[in-house]
């Protein structure tokens, strides 16, 4: 039988993964992403992949507002 999710788990993982390509790049997420999405930025599998970290991570974030309002 599989673990339930944790969500503060799974969003840590995802923040470390976003830092190591921050330290790989020298770049910030949100100045990636902003130039992914202007197409100033090749789409490599590695940026991909980091486009791929950057949507889990405010899928996680919205998800986890969304856990808090409905507690409030």
């Amino acid at each position: 039988m599989s673990k339930p999710l944790d969500m503060q788990e799974s969003l840590n993982a995802v923040i470390a993964e976003l830092n190591a390509f921050e330290q790989h790049y020298g770049l910030k997420t949100i100045e990636f992403f902003a130039r992914f999405k202007a197409g100033l930025v090749g789409d490599s599998r590695d940026f991909l992949k980091r486009i791929g970290a950057f949507d889990d991570c405010r899928y996680l974030i919205d998800q986890s507002f969304n856990l808090w309002d409905e507690t409030a």
